[in-house]
């Protein structure tokens, strides 16, 4: 059974790589920007394999 890593758990620099992917990806959307603030915010507390598969297809 493999451990679960953590976005916040992994270095600053990548961790604002997928901020930065994420809020991209949020503003094509049409998200306002206290809503893309908050779901990047959000995410960071999630788990790696939980919001990878948002950036398959870019």
């Amino acid at each position: 059974m493999s451990k679960a890593i953590y976005i916040a758990q992994l270095p600053k620099h990548e961790q604002d790589e997928i901020a930065a992917k994420l809020k991209a990806l949020l503003v094509a959307e049409g998200l306002a920007e206290i809503e893309v603030f908050r779901a990047v915010k959000d995410a960071m507390d999630s788990k790696v394999a939980d919001i990878m598969h948002l950036f398959d297809n870019n």
